[in-house]
């Protein structure tokens, strides 16, 4: 291991939102949902290139789409690009048993 690959910070994106028990399968990264599009955002501390590698081999496993993997800055918020204004925002906790997310105020729904 070299001074290059020792503990990086990296963000990794998905399609989608995770459920419940998909966010329980990456305990120690943070969690953040980009709206548009719909993205989950792994970010944190991996230990070395193997640890990345396997990350990446349980994002497969678990059949998730693999949108982009950055290494970033440990400072730096998730999402935040430079070219582009942070638009990623961490993942709320619903209670067990809370409905879905619901739709835009004053949205009807279709019968």
């Amino acid at each position: 291991m070299n001074d290059r690959t020792a503990r990086c910070h990296y963000e990794v994106r998905v399609s989608g939102r995770l459920s419940r028990a998909l966010r329980a399968e990456f305990a120690g990264l943070g969690l953040a949902v980009r709206d548009r599009p719909v993205e989950t955002v792994l970010y944190g501390p991996v230990v070395d290139q193997a640890a990345l590698y396997g990350l990446l081999r349980r994002i497969e496993a678990l059949g998730l789409e693999l949108v982009e993997v950055r290494r970033v800055p440990a400072d730096r918020p998730p999402g935040d690009r430079p070219e582009h204004p942070p638009t990623a925002t961490p993942e709320p906790e619903r209670p067990p048993g809370a409905p879905a997310e619901p739709g835009p105020r004053g949205a009807r729904r279709a019968r």
